[in-house]
């Protein structure tokens, strides 16, 4: 018999993320202030486009913290694990030196698929 829990053992991908501040007058983005640098582990799910949404939510959903606020935080890098290649830089200011993303809420279908796929990996 059994006692205690069993661990399981879950496959994650880790991304690096950088924290920046940058003043909403800095046009050039000449001012901005890093803030920390932070490894942020995720399931791996097998799809890399559903692990970029991942963690480009849980980075956004970050913005809205109490410690992001006050440590001036408006700004985000996120890059694949190593700083290797980068996904996406998130800001809550407006810039113009690149094209704006918009992103899209997903479909219901695409997040129970997601929902699924997260299950079955725990």
């Amino acid at each position: 018999m059994q006692k205690g829990f069993q661990q399981i053992k879950i496959a994650t991908r880790t991304f690096e993320v950088e924290f920046k501040h940058r003043p909403p007058d800095d046009i050039t983005g000449d001012r901005e202030e890093l803030i920390s640098t932070e490894q942020i582990t995720i399931p791996d799910l097998g799809n890399r486009e559903w692990e970029k949404r991942w963690i480009i939510l849980s980075v956004w959903n970050n913005f809205a913290t109490d410690k992001a606020k006050e440590l001036g935080i408006n700004q985000a890098f996120i890059f694949t694990e190593g700083f290797k290649e980068l996904i996406i830089r998130l800001e809550i200011n407006p810039f113009q030196d690149e094209e704006a993303k918009k992103l899209d809420v997903p479909k219901q279908a695409a997040y129970d698929d997601w929902l699924a796929s997260v299950r079955k990996k725990v």
